[in-house]
């Protein structure tokens, strides 16, 4: 199991009324309460672990969602 130091990431999985599922670098799959995490979050973006706390990571975000397209390029 993933321990959540400084520099974690995870993605959010999916959004489930107050919870919120998120995947951890190790794949390991964690619910958290939304009141826990920042405002305006979405399905498929990036969280990090900082100060204790989980933050928007969208230089991330975009890292993976260009690698994502890319890789459908390519399939298609």
């Amino acid at each position: 199991m993933c321990k959540l130091i400084e520099g974690t990431e995870a993605v959010i999985d999916r959004i489930e009324g107050e919870i919120v599922v998120i995947e951890l670098e190790d794949e390991t799959i964690k619910q958290v309460f939304k009141q826990e995490l920042p405002e305006g979050i979405q399905e498929g973006y990036v969280l990090r672990m900082e100060d204790g706390k989980w933050v928007l990571d969208m230089e991330a975000y975009g890292r993976k969602k260009a690698e994502i397209e890319a890789l459908f390029e390519d399939f298609f």
